[in-house]
This record gives C-alpha cells, structure tokens and sequence, in this order.
C-alpha cells in the first residue's frame, strides 16, 4: 500500500459565494479548480498548512475556524487524505500568486466548474454550507 498524503484545502465563504482557485498551467492537473491549500510539510500542522498556502498562493492571511470535512481518495499516481477546514480572511484580498486564476463561486456556478476529483466529492455539501453560513458561523466575519 502506498503511503497517503496528507493534505489541507481552505473552504473561505463571502457573501453566499466560496473562494475556489485554478490550478497553474504545467501542474498536475493543470486549469482543474480546487479549493486553496496545499501538502502538508513535515512537522506542520494542518491549520499551519493552511495558513502558509493561502499566504502563497493568494497571499492573505486567514483564520482557520474548524475542520468541515476529510476525505481520503485515490489518484493513480497517489492516495491522499484531504483535509477540509472553514477558514475566514483576516488580512488581505486575494490576489492569484501561485494559481492561475481565482474566483468567488457562487452556489450555481460552484457544480459547473471542474474541479479535482477529490475536491469534487464535497461540492453539494459546499454549495449547502453557502445557503447555511449566515446561520452556522454568525459569530465569524467572513
């Protein structure tokens, strides 16, 4: 059996609208979206994981708020063990640094975009979350 790679993806929710990301050109599995994050490194945490990825990638500082979701898949070239966590921003607007591009999906366009396959098997409990959030996470500035 092949180790499992863990790893962390940021679920960041903004007026009914979710923060998703692209993939770069050249990447494993260029231009597919995912949710922001990223491997975690040796002797990091996941919520550090989070908290170094979104600083690079899209250079804003968050708060990671609490796990949402794990899930564990298998790719041909690897198994990981995706980590999903609601995160808010507390500094910064996104700007893509190491993704193609960015955008805040909405509930709709959420379920057309493609995403990873991994990331893909929580998108109708995500596109939930966005009709939810105002209920859930009252008390957390998003």
């Amino acid at each position: 059996m092949n180790s499992i790679t863990e790893v962390t993806a940021a679920i960041i929710i903004n007026k009914k609208r979710v923060l998703v990301a692209q993939r770069l050109p050249g990447s494993h599995m260029e231009f597919k979206w995912e949710f922001p994050g990223g491997k975690i490194e040796e002797g990091e945490s996941r919520e550090n994981c989070l908290i170094r990825e979104l600083k690079e990638e899209l250079d804003v500082d968050i708060q990671v708020v609490k796990l949402f979701e794990t899930v564990e898949f298998s790719y041909p070239e690897k198994d990981i063990r995706l980590h999903f966590f609601i995160c808010a921003i507390k500094k910064g607007i996104p700007v893509k640094h190491q993704c193609h591009s960015f955008i805040w999906a909405n509930k709709e366009n959420l379920k057309s975009l493609d995403f990873l396959p991994a990331d893909r098997v929580i998108i109708s409990k995500v596109a939930e979350l966005i009709t939810l959030k105002n209920v859930l996470f009252s008390n957390i500035m998003f």
